[in-house]
């Protein structure tokens, strides 16, 4: 067990080694979801053919299987339905389970983190896009304007979005109680223009950092 364990681990590391962006971390979730599904209908299958279990039957034990949760009142009774379950609750009830779980932590993680740090896309429209900050006490700037911009009822509910490059550790929670949302990027970058959505924007205000500021 101890081995089974620590090689989890190794591949664990290994595998988050490469892993860059939450995309390919949803796709081995995908992956192990879909192989796992596979050794699931391949027990269900030997259920039926070995122990001539009704299909029901054969689904029921290969879930309480996967599950460890092991209720006795199905269970295989020949030796080759006996192997057949010992390898589908050790490859895929210990082996599997722990990736697709570890991998799913791990797309929630680098979702959670992406849209801490405005490396999100939100994909928005009809929104107010506001571009830049300013340089000195921009939280208690925004924070003001914003409010203002919900004190009319036409702009009550529609979403906000920031695109700066002066929150990488995340917007602070002044800013994210009034609903606002933050893309980490600068206006002469078109790639994050279009990832803050501009071209969809309803409006889109553009302030300077101060006054020397060219890219304003």
């Amino acid at each position: 067990m101890n081995k089974v364990t620590r090689f989890i681990h190794h591949h664990r590391r290994v595998r988050h080694a490469v892993y860059q962006t939450d995309t390919n971390i949803r796709r081995s979730v995908i992956r192990s979801a879909l192989v796992l599904l596979g050794f699931a209908a391949l027990h269900v299958a030997a259920m039926v053919w070995l122990e001539e279990m009704a299909l029901w039957h054969a689904i029921w034990l290969t879930m309480t299987t996967l599950t460890t949760v092991g209720y006795g009142d199905v269970s295989a009774s020949t030796p080759a339905g006996q192997a057949a379950t010992m390898l589908l609750m050790f490859i895929c009830g210990i082996t599997l389970m722990t990736f697709l779980i570890s991998d799913y932590v791990d797309f929630r993680i680098a979702r959670r983190e992406r849209i801490r740090t405005g490396h999100w896309d939100w994909n928005m429209a009809d929104h107010i896009l506001i571009i830049n900050s300013p340089k000195y006490n921009r939280e208690a700037y925004f924070q003001r304007m914003i409010m203002q911009i919900r004190e009319s009822d036409e702009y009550r509910d529609t979403p906000i979005q920031l695109l700066n490059d002066d929150f990488p550790d995340g917007l602070p929670d002044s800013l994210r109680q009034l609903g606002v949302v933050h893309t980490t990027g600068l206006a002469s970058r078109p790639e994050d223009l279009k990832r803050a959505g501009a071209e969809r924007a309803s409006h889109i205000v553009v302030l300077a950092r101060d006054e020397y500021s060219a890219d304003s």
